[in-house]
């Protein structure tokens, strides 16, 4: 679409690369840009809540949350709450005025950064249990 309407912004002439690159500097749905939806609200959100939902588990399977899960817990919150406190700075950073990463950018904030750097809470649920 973005090709079509002539709205390309520095191809590189492979076709593969530059669809999972994005065309366009920044993909957009109507009014919203999804490279800037994607960068805060949705990705540590969620981290967050899968954090804290670890959390619950533990406390669940073996009554005791954990001082390292505590930890994790207040580690991601005061991120999170740092990210939405600073969200009027993103538009400034290099990734999104600059960089070219349309919807690779897109999908690793919704799967990589909630799905991976939850890894840890996942273990200390799971395989570590509380620290006796």
């Amino acid at each position: 679409i973005t090709i079509a309407l002539g709205k390309q912004y520095r191809m590189s002439g492979n076709v593969l690369y530059d669809f999972f690159m994005g065309a366009c500097l920044n993909p957009r749905i109507g009014s919203l840009d999804l490279k800037m939806f994607a960068e805060i609200r949705i990705s540590w959100m969620l981290l967050f809540f899968l954090t804290t939902s670890c959390a619950a588990f533990m406390y669940e399977e073996h009554g005791v949350v954990s001082w390292p899960m505590l930890f994790l817990c207040l580690a991601h919150g005061l991120y999170t709450n740092a990210c939405m406190k600073g969200e009027e700075c993103i538009p400034s950073t290099w990734d999104i005025f600059y960089e070219k990463n349309g919807w690779m950018l897109i999908f690793w904030n919704f799967a990589g950064v909630p799905c991976v750097y939850c890894f840890q809470s996942v273990y200390l649920a799971k395989v570590a249990g509380p620290i006796e």
